[in-house]
This record gives C-alpha cells, sequence and structure tokens, in this order.
C-alpha cells in the first residue's frame, strides 16, 4: 500500500535518501546532497514529501511553495527498482492533493520532460540553454 508523508528531516540526511534521490544531482556525492538537505531545512517555503511502498520509502519529492497555491518542483526522485510502474505520477498527484496545489511548475531537460508530459504537465516554455519549462494545472 503506497502512501505520500512528509519526510523526516532526519531520514531526507541518511544515506537510504541519498541514495534513492542521487540521480537529480549534478555533484553526485553524499556530502553535497547533506548541504542540499541543510539548505531546504531553514527555509519554511521549502516541503520535502516522501512515498513509501508499505514499510519501504521509495520516493522523494521537493518543491518550493508560493503563497498562491503554486509551486515549483526542485526535485523528484524514485528508487531505481521502483521506475516505470506509476510510482513518480503517484507521488506528484498525491503530493499536488497533499499540498493544496493549484499550480506546479518544473525546469527541466533531457528525456525527464517525457515523465512530466506523462503526468499531465504541458510544455510552456524550451530555452537555449537546452532547458524546458513544464506547466501543471488543476482544472
Amino acid at each position: 500500500m503506497r502512501k505520500i508523508f512528509d519526510a523526516p528531516w532526519s531520514w531526507l540526511q541518511s544515506e537510504q535518501a541519498f541514495y534513492i534521490y542521487e540521480d537529480c544531482l549534478y555533484f553526485k556525492e553524499y556530502k553535497h546532497y547533506q548541504a542540499r538537505v541543510a539548505s531546504y531545512k531553514n527555509n519554511q517555503d521549502i516541503r520535502c514529501l516522501c512515498c513509501s511502498d508499505g514499510e519501504e520509502k521509495i520516493g522523494i519529492v521537493v518543491y518550493q511553495l508560493s503563497n498562491d497555491h503554486t509551486a515549483e518542483i526542485l526535485g523528484i526522485a524514485i528508487h531505481k527498482s521502483y521506475r516505470n510502474r506509476g510510482n513518480g505520477k503517484y507521488l506528484l498527484q498525491k503530493s499536488f492533493e497533499s499540498l493544496r496545489l493549484q499550480k506546479v511548475i518544473v525546469e527541466t531537460s533531457g528525456t525527464v520532460g517525457k515523465f512530466f508530459e506523462h503526468s499531465g504537465f504541458r510544455l510552456e516554455e524550451i530555452y537555449n540553454s537546452g532547458s524546458n519549462l513544464y506547466i501543471y494545472e488543476l482544472d
């Protein structure tokens, strides 16, 4: 049974969380991951949610919230052995509900854009830098 919950800061700083999230990192070293999580901890506009399947934590999504039911996804990751099973889409949908989001934006590049399109985002803008802006809006 899958569920979504606020990720405890102590767990977010763990090697288990790093192993799930490391594919989202430019610097794939644990110390860089810990520094990123530490920067999130003191920002009240950052929310980190976790997805579990039974007792196993399988995914993380990090949002930068604004005051109008809008958020930017700073990162999303699903454990390698749980990918391509709808878990990423589930994490997004349930976190949108949990945070009462009406609009979500994400800037990404490469093949990750296909995941966001499959999850209901629309391509809004293509930047010269090679990254793309995707937007999800509830009707």
